[in-house]
């Protein structure tokens, strides 16, 4: 007598047992851990609102700015340009500026869309005018008042005899 058929012996076998998992590499067993663990190595950024104070903020290296729509991130961004182009901060031993000054090949700003890149580099380039503008008008006499509007106290920040020559600088970057 013949034996039954061979194939349908084979589908028949029960199932091999599941291997097991290899050991994993300590990383991986660190990111399970993190992903269970309920106080993890790593705890996520804190979501506490900082304020960016563009006339001292650090201009070393590589800066996120995130913020809502409408809270003044073109404003900010095209002070810190101005800044990067004066060469703002670049005194002093707190390392926050380039050793010099700044052109604007050398600076990258980046947005999301063409759209708003090309909206940031119009208001970029007016902001660069209206500072030179600033500083290219003879010294006024200084109020008690402290100086709210930022170029003015950016143009603060230099002696009167160096605004001319920021002012070309701005104009040339412009």
């Amino acid at each position: 007598m013949m034996p039954a058929n061979k194939a349908s012996d084979r589908t028949r076998k029960p199932k091999a047992e599941p291997k097991a998992m290899p050991k994993s590499k300590p990383g991986a067993e660190a990111m399970r851990k993190r992903e269970t663990d309920p106080k993890p190595e790593n705890p996520p950024m804190p979501t506490a609102v900082t304020h960016l104070d563009p006339l001292h903020f650090p201009l070393r290296g590589s800066r996120l700015i995130e913020a809502s729509a409408g809270t003044g991130k073109t404003f900010t961004l095209a002070l810190l340009y101005i800044r990067l182009v004066l060469g703002h901060g670049r005194t002093g031993e707190d390392g926050t500026a380039f050793a010099r000054p700044l052109t604007p090949p050398e600076i990258l700003v980046v947005t999301f869309t063409e759209a708003a890149t090309k909206e940031l580099r119009e208001r970029i380039r007016a902001r660069l005018v209206e500072a030179a503008e600033l500083f290219s008008e003879p010294v006024a006499a200084l109020d008690a008042q402290p100086i709210k509007d930022p170029l003015k106290a950016l143009r603060q920040d230099y002696p009167p005899e160096h605004w001319p020559a920021c002012a070309h600088r701005l104009r040339l970057a412009a």
